[in-house]
């Protein structure tokens, strides 16, 4: 995971690096199938959009522009994520039901 940055020290651009480090390492660990890191780490960029959401200082033109691409990003991650879920669940439905079937009954 990437460090964190002590909130004092750290300024708007460091913040929204945080955020996109983040997102990014949230991605690669999607599409590699790394799912056990998943949750760990969409709680760390989470996080992330916390602190710089609570940052008291404002974008720069150019920090705008990248925050625009950051929330891009966390978009696609969300749809993605809904994606593979609304893939996944019918087939853990249907391995709860084959498992219960295979269960004896009492």
């Amino acid at each position: 995971m990437p460090p964190s940055i002590p909130a004092k020290r750290a300024t708007w651009s460091a913040k929204l690096a945080l955020l996109r480090d983040s997102l990014d390492e949230l991605d690669s660990a999607m599409q590699a199938g790394r799912w056990e890191q998943l949750a760990p780490l969409a709680a760390h960029a989470d996080r992330a959009m916390h602190d710089l959401l609570a940052h008291p200082g404002h974008p720069s033109p150019d920090d705008a522009e990248a925050l625009r691409q950051t929330l891009n990003l966390a978009d696609a991650l969300q749809t993605r994520a809904a994606t593979r879920q609304q893939q996944i669940l019918p087939l853990l439905q249907a391995w709860k039901t084959t498992k219960q079937a295979d269960e004896p009954t009492p």
